[in-house]
């Protein structure tokens, strides 16, 4: 239902995975929607997109988060984290005519 709200008719959907390989870490930009699927995710982690910021609390976010483009992920001190994980959702064809 989301993607149909946007237009989306058909699209490509798989799994991405982002490996944190330092304090700080950039992606390469990407079209299309990532949805967050990692937990325990440790406080004072920020995943910075294009359309979406989110900085963990005290607890786990409570609902989807959801980026568009490329990521700035920024690692507390002392996080044991190495990745993030994600539904990546391209859309392939629309409905606006």
């Amino acid at each position: 239902m989301l993607l149909s709200s946007r237009g989306v008719a058909d699209c490509y959907m798989d799994f991405f995975t982002v490996p944190l390989l330092g304090a700080e870490f950039t992606t390469p930009a990407n079209r299309g929607w990532l949805f967050l699927v990692s937990d325990s995710l440790p406080q004072g982690l920020e995943i910075i997109s294009e359309t979406h910021a989110l900085k963990v609390g005290a607890s786990q976010p409570s609902s989807l988060q959801e980026f568009t483009g490329q990521l700035l992920v920024k690692l507390p001190e002392g996080a044991t984290l190495d990745r993030l994980d994600f539904i990546r959702i391209i859309p392939t064809t629309s409905n606006e005519k």
